[in-house]
């Protein structure tokens, strides 16, 4: 901007000379226009215009990422994502969690990774502070999981017990604007009972120790649209986030190290890295994305896997189109007993909601009639315990939302 007033002067003297008055007068409508677009300027979060979760249900949606490109990074960009296809409609629900601070949350849909593809159920903990938003840990429910698919063995099995673990992890950092950066590294440990008889554990106490470092920096900023229900959503101002995140597991049997032949059977070994890339657009609010992306690699080009919020998106065009569905399935989780699903509908033809298990397997069928609120009643007597999904579609088959049961004995 220093640079154009000083031009402008030179200019101004030299036109003078000239009496060329009328080419000076021009200049000055370029030098507006370059000033109108220096004004324009990046979010700055601070604990003013980022809030943090509260308990209750938010929704995301999941979307094809069938040709879609990477948000370009830079200053005062458009992302225009309003076009994302197939996307499939998530409920989370947020919870006070116990044993953090009271302006904690706890998101009980997630999952963590324990070792090779296995994963337990583990509510991520989220909180916002003075110095920013956080991961502030995870709480881990008692579960137990068979082993027999790594094993051969089916009364081969892992145990958990209910346990709390803290371990920051810096989601959005005080103040953060464009160019901001920061990193992460942390620890934790997991620790199981495990019996597998070809080992000569029974329930035998086993730990991985989990060290991560986390590398953010702020890449771009600008504007990003979503799809809503009437096709697009208002621009929204957003920072755009890298990350990369490095984990590395060691793993344990009591105080010792495991052996190699039996990290094998789990197909990992001792030191274990896994390297996971991903890119995020914030605007303000309560601090969740308003999108992610999910990469293969480091070059950050092609995204396998990109999800975009649900809520509170101002559609661009008020009052027109409707929300296709509300969906609730309660109890979940259940153990005992049939199962309660409501469907509100605004359109007269045929929907149907599925429900298929952990193998994609359709174990229930139920074909939705009327219009309004539907509910429907699962008798689940004869079902085995696990994690199941529920979609409903409508009468093209397409998906308009699903969501995760959980059925435990």
């Amino acid at each position: 901007m220093f640079l154009i007033i000083v031009l402008s002067f030179i200019m101004f003297i030299n036109l003078l000379k000239k009496n060329e008055m009328r080419k000076f007068i021009y200049f000055l409508g370029f030098v507006a226009a370059s000033l109108s677009a220096s004004a324009q300027s990046a979010l700055i979060f601070s604990s003013s215009n980022i809030t943090g979760l509260k308990a209750g249900n938010t929704h995301w949606n999941v979307s094809s990422n069938a040709g879609v490109k990477s948000p370009a990074m830079g200053s005062n960009q458009t992302w225009d994502y309003s076009g994302l296809k197939d996307s499939v409609s998530n409920t989370t629900n947020y919870v006070a969690a116990s044993g953090f601070a009271a302006t904690a949350v706890a998101d009980t849909s997630t999952f963590e990774n324990v070792i090779g593809s296995a994963y337990i159920k583990a509510s991520a903990v989220y909180d916002v502070d003075a110095s920013g938003m956080f991961l502030a840990g995870r709480t881990i429910p008692v579960q137990q999981y068979s082993e027999g698919f790594l094993t051969g063995n089916n009364k081969d099995s892992s145990y958990w017990t209910a346990s709390t673990y803290k371990d920051r992890q810096n989601l959005i950092v005080f103040p953060e604007t464009s160019g901001s950066s920061w990193s992460v590294k942390g620890y934790h440990r997991l620790t199981f009972g495990l019996s597998i008889a070809a080992f000569g554990l029974n329930k035998t106490p086993v730990a991985v120790a989990k060290h991560y470092y986390i590398k953010d920096t702020v890449i771009g900023w600008g504007t990003v649209n979503v799809p809503s229900a009437n096709k697009s959503s208002i621009g929204y101002s957003a920072l755009l986030v890298r990350r990369q995140t490095m984990v590395v597991d060691s793993f344990y049997v009591g105080t010792s190290p495991a052996p190699a032949v039996m990290l094998a059977a789990f197909g990992v070994k001792q030191n274990d890295t896994t390297i996971t890339y991903n890119e995020y657009l914030y605007r303000a609010g309560t601090g969740t994305p308003m999108m992610s992306f999910t990469y293969p690699n480091n070059t950050y080009s092609k995204p396998n896997y990109v999800t975009y919020d649900g809520d509170n998106v101002q559609s661009s065009i008020e009052n027109q189109g409707y929300d296709p569905a509300i969906f609730s399935i309660f109890p979940n989780p259940v153990s005992s007993g049939p199962v309660n699903i409501r469907v509100f509908k605004m359109s007269d033809k045929t929907w149907n909601l599925t429900l298929v298990n952990i193998l994609g397997q359709t174990v229930a069928y139920h074909k939705i009639d009327g219009t309004g609120n539907q509910d429907i009643q699962l008798n689940l007597s004869g079902y085995k315990a696990g994690l199941y999904f529920a979609h409903v579609s409508d009468d093209q088959g397409n998906v308009l939302m699903s969501t995760k049961l959980e059925l435990s004995r």
